[in-house]
């Protein structure tokens, strides 16, 4: 069982587990009245009719009932989150039992004073547990939301080659531009004039190397 208790504060994680064992005080008194009245108030019905069998229900959710709750109560002091899911479970079946078989005792001529007693505690034991199953609902959201999330590698920085630098070296000239490059120094050569002599082209073709000298005298 749990009293209404504002969740918005439960952002922090010591807030969460604060929140979870607050339900120690309300489960454990939840636990006492079942087991009071289970072991030490009633005894086991032995008819066969309808007020006995729901007697009979009745006298062992009272049993199982406030070990269960005695349960929740001492996990509360961990103050896992988990706690407040199994309490709401839990309580939601014994108030369920108990408003049921409050209305098969009814039914059969049963005490209308144990049927309002039985009804009453089922609601209180359904809304406890609709309660945390809220706040339970609520803390896991809020916890995940809160939680940092797993930085990721980036899996192609591991695979990153360092970049080849370009190869600045001057690559040898192709064929065909070195024969251009000949061809234009073929071009400048023949085209740079050619100086004539000071004499003048003329004047060095008429020079002629004189004839051989003959020791003997000229022919005849």
């Amino acid at each position: 069982m749990q009293p209404t208790v504002h969740v918005s504060a439960v952002a922090d994680p010591a807030m969460r587990v604060m929140r979870v064992r607050q339900n120690v005080a309300p489960a454990a008194i939840g636990a006492a009245f079942l087991l009071f009245f289970g072991f030490f108030q009633l005894t086991e019905p032995t008819g066969t009719d309808l007020f006995s069998r729901a007697n009979w229900v009745f006298y062992y959710t009272l049993r199982l009932g406030g070990l269960a709750m005695a349960a929740v109560a001492a996990w509360s002091l961990l103050g896992q989150s988990i706690t407040l899911a199994v309490d709401a479970v839990v309580t939601v079946a014994i108030g369920a039992l108990l408003i049921l078989t409050g209305l098969g005792m009814a039914v059969d001529g049963g005490a209308m004073v144990q049927t309002i007693i039985n009804v009453v505690c089922g609601g209180m034991f359904i809304s406890s547990g609709v309660r945390n199953w809220r706040d339970y609902r609520f803390i896991s959201a809020t916890k995940t939301s809160n939680d940092p999330a797993i930085p990721t590698r980036d899996l192609n920085a591991f695979d990153r080659r360092p970049h080849a630098s370009p190869d600045v070296r001057r690559k040898p000239p192709s064929p065909s531009a070195r024969e251009g490059r000949d061809d234009s120094r073929v071009q400048r050569k023949s085209t740079t004039p050619i100086a004539p002599p000071p004499e003048g082209f003329l004047a060095s073709l008429a020079k002629k190397p004189p004839p051989p000298t003959d020791d003997e005298g000229p022919s005849t």
